[in-house]
């Protein structure tokens, strides 16, 4: 089988914990979308290693963007879906703690796309 992570320039990380990552934000966009919607998942580098992960679901209300990596916060209309209400938050802590860094874009009843970007191997930090 075909491992995407093959492909990528190898980073230091805690394997488990990056693999919640993706994990938690895949499971998101497949819980969100919309029937038959599509989930793209792009890998790229530069001088980082940069995963993007772009649904055609929902997209978050405006309003819930700059509180989306908040624990315990629960977008609008989401109220009764099941999972951890720490999940977003939880990535961001682990992203962070290896260095890089997440961001969100979304259209509402478009979609969202999430970004991963994570420090090469070797390379120092950019904060």
């Amino acid at each position: 089988p075909y491992d995407l992570f093959d492909a990528v320039h190898p980073i230091e990380a805690d394997s488990k914990r990056l693999r919640r990552v993706f994990t938690n934000l895949l499971d998101n966009a497949s819980k969100f979308s919309k029937e038959k919607g599509k989930i793209i998942l792009v890998t790229q580098e530069t001088m980082e290693v940069i995963v993007t992960i772009e649904d055609q679901g929902n997209g978050i209300d405006p309003e819930d963007l700059p509180n989306i990596f908040d624990a315990f916060h629960r977008g609008r209309g989401t109220e009764k879906e099941e999972g951890s209400v720490v999940g977003l938050a939880a990535v961001k802590a682990i992203v962070e703690g290896h260095g890089g860094r997440i961001r969100v874009e979304s259209v509402l009843g478009k979609g969202s796309t999430f970004t991963v970007v994570l420090p090469k191997a070797g390379r120092p930090e950019n904060n």
